[in-house]
Formats: structure tokens, sequence, C-alpha cells
């Protein structure tokens, strides 16, 4: 599938930090594609809303973050990884950095799969209702933290993306790179 381009992922980073009036810091994969977008979101300036005595953005590149893989097995044949394995990867690599940041993080996830497991574990989905779970095709799942733990919305990608960049007004994107900010 095609993702959308690097700088699009930037102009959204910044919409968010400017809401925020706070740097937030960003996590991707470890695809060509992921690699290319933490290089260009690691080049972002500051928001002019941001304070200049924070911290810098942080851009980690976490192999974690790829989506559920085929491995072979002892006797040669391909054994997919399941969705347990997957929230366990998840949990041991992501998930608990995930809730020791200390500000809002932008993840940038290559699949459904694993937009899957980060809603699932911090909306409290069950383990077994993970592969039912609807994710939305071309939006921006939005988790924040709240005092029930965290509340999610989607925000349609057509209204962070400037008008040039704009799906609707642009070619379809067949399997667009998923994202969420968690604050």
């Amino acid at each position: 599938g095609v993702g959308l381009p690097p700088q699009c992922f930037a102009e959204i980073l910044k919409r968010e930090e400017e809401k925020e009036s706070r740097v937030m810091d960003v996590i991707c994969g470890t695809s060509k594609h992921a690699v290319r977008i933490a290089q260009e979101l690691s080049k972002v300036g500051r928001a002019a809303a941001v304070s200049r005595s924070q911290r810098p953005r942080c851009v980690l590149n976490l192999r974690a973050l790829q989506g559920r893989t085929s491995e072979g097995s002892a006797d040669g044949s391909a054994a997919a990884e399941n969705y347990a394995d997957l929230v366990r990867r998840m949990r041991a690599e992501v998930l608990l950095l995930l809730e020791r940041l200390p500000r809002s993080v932008l993840v940038i996830c290559p699949g459904e799969d694993v937009r899957r497991v980060l809603c699932a574990h911090f909306v409290g989905c069950s383990e077994n209702s993970i592969a039912d779970l609807e994710m939305p095709a071309m939006s921006v799942l939005e988790l924040t933290r709240d005092h029930k733990g965290y509340s999610s919305d989607e925000i349609e990608l057509d209204e962070l993306l400037p008008p040039r960049h704009s799906i609707s007004s642009s070619r379809r994107l067949s399997r667009p790179m998923a994202m969420g900010a968690i604050g």
C-alpha cells in the first residue's frame, strides 16, 4: 500500500503541537517509509505557541510497531503471529513506554492490527475482542488522557491535511499510514 508523504505528517505534528502549546514526542516503525517520516519530523521546528524552555522533541523508531509477522517454525512451515503474540510484543516494548512518557506522543504505525492493539489497551477492550475492533480507514485515532483513563476520538485526515494534500482532492490511498496522538 501507499502511505502519506512525510510532509503530511509534519503538518499534522505542527497543528497538534500548536493546539496543545506543547512539544510532542513521536514514535514510528522501522520500515523505510517510517524512517523517512521520522527524519522529516525531527526537522520540524517548534510551533510559535510552544515555549522554548520545553525539552526538545524525541523521535524514536521502534521495530515493535511493525504489524503481525510470519516466522518460519522448526518444521519449515510458516506460523503467523496471532493477536496474543502481538499484544505481548507491544506490551513489552511499546505500551509501557507510552504510559511512562510525560507528554503527548504521536504514534505512526503501519497497519490496522497495531492500531487495534493500541486502541484496545488504552480504551480498555479485552484481548479476545481485538480482532473485531473496527478501525477507521482514512482517519487519525486520537487517544487522550482523561479522568477515566483514556478517551478516543476519530479525526478525518481531510480535516488535518492542508488542501494540497487533501485525500478527497487527490488520489485515494489504498493503505494510509495509521497514527494516533496519545496525550
